[in-house]
């Protein structure tokens, strides 16, 4: 008989000279992660990007951190690469958090020899 057994790995991102901690991936979180990037596709400024992309931030670190990192005052001098690579960062964690999920329970792929 097989046994199943869960646990959530703690994951967390150093960065700006703290820890975050990166969320669980519950069914609210997912949609609002996908509801950034669709707000994201759909910017027609770079300016409007920042936005987003602070708004995507906030979702991981809350807003309070946001905006001790990329001040909402000074959303025209963002560097928009840095934002977007912390953007992608924390996002890139939380998908790691998910394949080593897969990694551990799902089914072995059935290799098929070509004929």
């Amino acid at each position: 008989m097989s046994t199943f057994e869960y646990t959530r790995e703690n994951i967390t991102l150093e960065a700006y000279g703290k820890e975050y901690p990166i969320p669980t991936k519950t069914a609210d979180f997912i949609n609002s992660v996908n509801d950034i990037q669709a707000q994201l596709a759909a910017c027609k400024t770079a300016t409007e990007t920042v936005e987003v992309t602070r708004k995507g931030i906030a979702l991981f670190i809350g807003d309070d951190e946001t905006e001790r990192i990329f001040p909402s005052d000074r959303i025209g001098d963002i560097d928009t690469d840095e934002i977007a690579a912390f953007w992608w960062a924390l996002n890139a964690e939380s998908n790691r958090a998910t394949q080593a999920v897969i990694e551990k329970y799902a089914p072995n792929p059935v290799i098929r020899k070509a004929k």
